[in-house]
């Protein structure tokens, strides 16, 4: 038997009752497993393809949450040392207050200058810290949204290359 390929309705034409197996608009016999094989291939293509799209995906948003991930571990990592810092500045107004008290003199002065240049200094440390995590924080988001953007644009280059297989086989099956 053979099928017209533009209707893929057996056609009646010939000696024989059906059409010549011999013409390029028809297919018989090897005809059809020929045609599988082309189907199959394509299905192939398209299911790897976004087998491989969704595993690209599932990577990407790994990749996202651990970005997000490094941004709150520099924020935290900021937190402790300007702990730390006003830990030791605080410490250091103390021992300057006990020297100046044992030394006999008064909190005006010289000494008072001294105290409030170390506060100073502690608090322009605390500035380059925030100033450091935030720098690192927003690198770290950006980071994230360029592997969001990345994983939501992966489904998308599946459907594309899916419709570039559908036209390859309908352009080898009008070939046949």
């Amino acid at each position: 038997m053979s099928f017209n390929l533009s209707t893929f309705y057996p056609t009646e034409t010939g000696t024989s009752g059906l059409s010549d197996p011999s013409s390029d608009s028809t297919i018989s016999g090897g005809g059809g497993a020929e045609i599988s094989g082309m189907v199959a291939g394509a299905v192939s293509n398209i299911a790897v393809g976004f087998i491989n799209a969704q595993r690209r995906r599932n990577a990407l948003k790994f990749n996202m949450r651990m970005a997000e991930l490094q941004g709150r571990k520099i924020r935290l990592a900021a937190d402790v040392q300007i702990r730390g810092i006003r830990k030791r500045a605080n410490a250091l107004l103390s021992t300057q207050e006990a020297l100046v008290g044992a030394s006999g003199l008064t909190f005006s002065g010289s000494p008072t200058a001294v105290m409030v240049q170390s506060l100073k200094e502690a608090e322009l440390d605390i500035i380059f810290t925030n100033i450091n995590a935030d720098l690192g924080i927003g690198q770290t988001q950006t980071q994230a949204d360029i592997f969001r953007i990345q994983a939501d644009s992966a489904t998308s280059r599946a459907v594309l290359n899916t419709g570039t297989t559908l036209l390859n086989l309908q352009t080898q099956l009008s070939k046949l």
